[in-house]
């Protein structure tokens, strides 16, 4: 392929490599906003406040790859906010997450500050607790609630959680992709293996979706419907995809284009998690995405 497109292929498969196998915060397929777009009300700030400093919480598609979110501070005040700290609290993430990229607020604007979502989040609390932002400016500590309107925390927890109970059971991971032909008559498949740990129960991977890169062959999603014992054999599954779209904007912008979300049951109980692939098994399913679609090299 081409340095241009050579070099799409492998920042996509940088990014969806960032966070760690088996948990994520990448959306829906489809459903996730482009690189840079924050996930939150467009034109006001939740609150409804109109004066003073309002905060909420948004996530990009990089963001949510990269493990981590913005808190985004409203300044209403009518003179600028310059913060020498910013720290969220929040029960369900554990101790104070700091703010990165600090910088001042001018009045009248809002500026992000991004904050590092933990590996692993308290579990089995409550997943209408809300979070505060506390601002350090000269001295002076200021806390304010913040709004999260998509549910940006709750979702993280919730796939965190949902990743600790079904890795108790098997361990889960891409392998590389079974490739048979090139071009646009080449078939593939994704390689899913799960590797049982030896624990009691039982883990039921019911679906499958694909992401704004890559789709299923025949269906709107793959339904494998396929239990293992925590205590059973290995088992490896086998999923036909094929490129969703072939223009090279597709490629370039997601985030989450081989981060893979699931539904499942583990011991009867429904959960949800996202399963990233590691750098060299995204590069290889990138790779057959655009050979299949003619952007590749000879």
């Amino acid at each position: 392929m081409d340095a241009r497109l050579a070099a799409i292929a492998l920042g996509v498969a940088l990014l969806t490599a960032c966070a760690p196998v088996g948990t994520g915060g990448a959306g829906e397929s489809g459903s996730e906003p482009t690189s840079g777009s924050p996930a939150h009300a467009p034109s006001s700030i939740p609150s409804g406040a109109t004066g003073g400093v309002t905060a909420y919480v948004g996530q990009s598609s990089t963001d949510a790859a990269m493990g981590r979110m913005q808190v985004y501070v409203e300044n209403g005040t009518g003179a600028e906010i310059d913060p020498d700290a910013v720290r969220y609290l929040d029960p369900r993430l554990g101790g104070p997450r700091p703010g990165d990229r600090l910088r001042a607020i001018p009045a009248g604007s809002a500026r992000g500050y991004l904050v590092a979502l933990p590996q692993r989040p308290a579990c089995g609390g409550g997943r209408d607790v809300s979070g505060r932002v506390v601002l350090d400016v000269d001295g002076t500590r200021t806390s304010v609630q913040v709004v999260d309107p998509t549910g940006v925390v709750r979702r993280h927890v919730a796939l965190r959680c949902d990743a600790a109970a079904t890795d108790r059971l098997a361990t889960m991971r891409w392998l590389a992709p079974e490739v048979d032909g090139r071009g646009a008559s080449a078939t593939a498949f994704l390689v899913l293996a799960l590797q049982p740990t030896g624990e009691s129960g039982r883990l039921r991977v019911d679906r499958v979706n694909g992401t704004p890169v890559l789709a299923p062959v025949g269906s709107d999603v793959w339904r494998p419907a396929v239990e293992v014992a925590g205590t059973g054999a290995p088992r490896e599954l086998r999923l036909p995809v094929r490129p969703r779209r072939c223009d090279p904007h597709a490629f370039q912008e997601s985030g989450g284009a081989t981060a893979m979300r699931m539904r499942l049951h583990v011991d009867g109980r429904p959960g949800e998690i996202v399963l990233r692939m590691d750098t060299s098994v995204a590069a290889a399913v990138i790779d057959h995405a655009l050979d299949v679609c003619g952007l590749g090299g000879p």
